[in-house]
């Protein structure tokens, strides 16, 4: 029997607490705060507290997907933010859900998870119900006091308005039976698919595999590229895809954002058995590889200035995290006979400066004067420059590698003009046959 009321939250009786207000945070406070329960968000980043109280967000778009804006919540009293834990330590909040990050520098971490459950268990015994991905097992490993836990990882996708936290199938299960029956009552507030697992174990695993079942064949996709790089593996895996067991996977630079990179090494942590994931191990390895190869092959055939054309890992998001175009920065940087540029347009200069240690162009003002081009995005906005512009600004014998095929409607003009233009998975894609830019070319 349920100890939570659904009616409660829905009436305002009780409140919900949200400890972190980044992706996942934001969404399950305007989530809540949509269904009319009340919710506050607590965030040791001062600024992102800052700014939700002031009705923003720091992630663009993120109010698209959504459908409603963080202003209209906060004016309407329905979410709030904190940087004062204790503010949570009130009665009227039934449910702590954790939305913190459990990854840094591209590896699982526990850090943030360890210091939030330290704070709650200062608090009487609440719910809790961990929204962050763990490692397998990860629970049964931790000192969690008199706290009721379950576990109820999100996987709804920001880039799809369809594919949300109402109308998705999202796995739930508590440490207890007890406590599965309050994460049910509480995310049924938000959640119309509610799948309950047999145990929090199976629960822990599923965000795992079910990312890593995407990680394995994404990174086999790109391999193919490399093995067979006088083929245009991109269109063999088209066609396969027509077959109505095969999902359709693409070659990249690598895969990048929160969950996808980071879902085999998860998977590999937890493991009772690890030795028997060779092909989860090598997909990591391999993955991790694959933004220092092209930056490789680059460095060996330019000189001058390199324009790196976005930051963030999918297009018309302001996330960067473990994006591919981050270490491809790092390597080129390091090469003497190159100067690296960069552009976003959802960061401004100063955080470009900052995240990248680079300086940053305007694209709008300047596609040309450089020796070579590598389109890590697929921001709606590069997609949109008309090819008069490409073909008069970019200079022949430009190389050109597009990691979405962003540019690929133009690759015939492109390379009728003397522009080595690629999409990743194109026959001669790795620039083994690509001739060398000798020419100095500066940005103008």
């Amino acid at each position: 029997m349920t100890t939570i009321n659904k009616q409660d939250l829905l009436k305002g009786k009780t409140r919900i607490a949200i400890w972190g207000s980044g992706f996942i945070g934001a969404t399950t406070a305007m989530a809540f705060a949509s269904e009319g329960v009340h919710v506050t968000c607590y965030d040791i980043n001062e600024n992102a507290v800052r700014m939700i109280n002031a009705g923003q967000l720091a992630i663009a778009n993120l109010e698209l997907w959504f459908g409603a804006t963080m202003d209209e919540f906060i004016k309407k009293g329905l979410v709030q933010a904190t940087s004062n834990w204790e503010d949570l330590n009130k009665p009227e909040f039934v449910a702590h859900l954790i939305a913190i990050p459990t990854e840094r520098n591209g590896k699982p971490w526990d850090g943030a998870l360890l210091d939030v459950l330290e704070k709650l268990k200062k608090i009487a015994p609440p719910l809790v119900i961990v929204e962050s991905t763990l490692i397998p097992g990860q629970l049964d490993t931790l000192d969690l006091g008199n706290l009721r836990v379950g576990v109820a990882p999100r996987r709804d996708w920001f880039h799809s308005p369809d594919k949300n936290l109402k109308n998705l199938d999202r796995v739930f299960a508590g440490m207890t039976p007890e406590v599965g029956e309050d994460v049910r009552e509480v995310l049924s507030v938000v959640c119309d698919n509610l799948k309950q697992a047999s145990d929090h174990l199976v629960a822990e695993l599923v965000k795992s595999v079910e990312n890593s079942l995407l990680h394995v064949p994404a990174v086999y996709a790109t391999q193919l590229a490399h093995a067979y790089p006088h083929v245009n593996i991109d269109e063999v895996l088209r066609l396969a895809a027509t077959h109505w067991r095969i999902n359709r996977y693409y070659p990249s630079l690598g895969t990048g954002g929160y969950c996808i990179p980071l879902s085999s090494q998860y998977v590999y942590l937890g493991a009772r058995e690890p030795q028997y994931l060779t092909i989860v191990e090598a997909a990591v390895k391999s993955d991790q590889n694959e933004p220092h190869f092209i930056a490789g092959r680059i460095a060996h055939l330019v000189d001058g200035n390199v324009g790196i054309f976005g930051i963030s890992y999918k297009g018309d998001l302001k996330v960067h995290a473990l994006s591919p175009a981050l270490p491809i920065i790092e390597h080129l940087k390091a090469e003497k006979h190159l100067t690296v540029t960069v552009n976003d347009p959802y960061y401004t200069d100063d955080e470009l400066r900052v995240i990248t240690q680079v300086e940053p162009f305007d694209s709008e003002q300047n596609l040309g004067g450089f020796s070579a081009i590598i389109l890590v995005s697929d921001h709606k906005i590069y997609g949109r420059v008309p090819l008069h512009r490409l073909l008069e600004e970019i200079k022949p014998g430009t190389i050109v590698v597009d990691n979405y095929g962003i540019w690929a409607k133009y690759k015939k003009q492109l390379r009728e003009a003397g522009i080595n233009y690629y999409k990743v998975g194109d026959a001669g894609w790795t620039l083994a046959d690509a001739k060398p830019v000798k020419t100095l070319v500066t940005a103008g």
